[in-house]
C-alpha cells in the first residue's frame, strides 16, 4: 500500500464499513466498501503533455532532480569562513524529460569556481535544467545551499489547471476499471490532492468544468495531509 492509498484508507475507514484492501487482487479496485462499492485511488496532481501524447505529473521528475542536485551539493562540506553559497535549480520540460548527471551538476560547480565565484553565476546542466549560484550565504550547513526551486511548467489559472488534473484521472481511471466494471454495483473515484485544491475558495468553477463520469458514481477528494474537510464532488455534478 503506497502512501496516496494508505490516506484513502484512513478516509474510508473514518466514514464508511467494511472497508477491504484490493478484494479481488492486484486488479481493480482498489478498495471495496459496504460490500457493493468499488473504490478507485489516485493521486490528484499537475500534468505534463509530451509532443508524443505521454503525461507524467510534475512531480514524478521534480523530485528525482531536485533529490540528485542536493545529493551532489552535499558533498561540499561548509567553510568555517563563511564562504558558502545559496544555489537555484530553475527547468522545464520543453525539450524533454528532466535527466541530469551527478557529472554535469558537478562540472557546474567546477566552473563556478574557475570563474572565482563571482555571483549570479548561471550554468546549463541540461537543454532544460539550470543552475544558478545566487547569492552567499552564512548559515548554509554545507558549502552549497538549494535554496529556490522553479518548475516552469508549474502553476497557472488555478480553475484550468485543476479542472484538467481531474480530467485526466477521471479518463485514466474509467480505461483501468472497463474490464472489471461489472463486478459491482457502483465505482467511485477517490483523489488525493496534491495540488491544494481542497483549500482553494474555486472548488464549485473547477468542478463546473468538469464533465459527468460515464463510470464514477462519486468523485471524493482529500488532502495528502488529512488536514482539509474532504470535497464530494458529486454535489456539484449532480449525482
Amino acid at each position: 500500500m503506497n502512501r496516496d492509498e494508505s490516506v484513502a484508507k484512513n478516509y474510508l475507514e473514518k466514514y464508511y464499513d467494511n472497508v477491504k484492501f484490493e478484494p479481488d487482487g492486484n486488479i481493480p479496485p482498489d478498495f471495496l466498501i459496504e460490500n457493493s462499492i468499488g473504490v478507485e485511488v489516485r493521486r490528484l496532481n499537475q500534468q505534463h503533455y509530451y509532443a508524443n501524447g505521454e503525461t507524467e505529473g510534475l512531480e514524478e521528475t521534480a523530485i528525482p532532480l531536485c533529490n540528485k542536485v542536493k545529493k551532489v551539493l552535499s558533498n561540499y562540506d561548509a567553510e568555517a569562513g563563511g564562504n558558502n553559497f545559496w544555489v537555484g535549480l530553475c527547468y522545464e520540460r520543453d525539450k524533454g524529460k528532466l535527466d541530469v548527471s551527478e557529472k554535469k551538476i558537478k562540472e557546474a560547480i567546477d566552473a563556478f569556481h574557475s570563474q572565482n565565484e563571482a555571483i549570479p553565476y548561471k550554468y546549463k546542466i541540461g537543454e532544460n535544467v539550470l543552475l544558478e549560484f545566487i547569492a552567499k550565504g552564512s548559515v548554509t550547513t554545507h558549502r552549497y545551499e538549494l535554496g529556490s526551486e522553479i518548475d516552469l511548467d508549474s502553476g497557472g489559472w488555478i480553475a484550468n489547471v485543476c479542472s484538467d488534473a481531474i480530467r485526466h484521472c477521471i479518463e485514466e481511471k474509467e480505461i483501468k476499471i472497463m474490464p472489471y466494471i461489472a463486478r459491482y454495483d457502483r465505482w467511485w473515484l477517490l483523489l488525493v490532492d496534491h495540488m491544494s485544491y481542497t483549500k482553494s475558495e474555486d472548488q464549485v468553477d473547477i468542478v463546473k468544468c468538469i464533465t459527468k463520469p460515464s463510470c464514477f458514481e462519486r468523485i471524493i477528494i482529500v488532502n495528502y495531509d488529512g488536514t482539509s474537510k474532504p470535497i464530494d464532488s458529486s454535489i456539484y455534478l449532480g449525482r
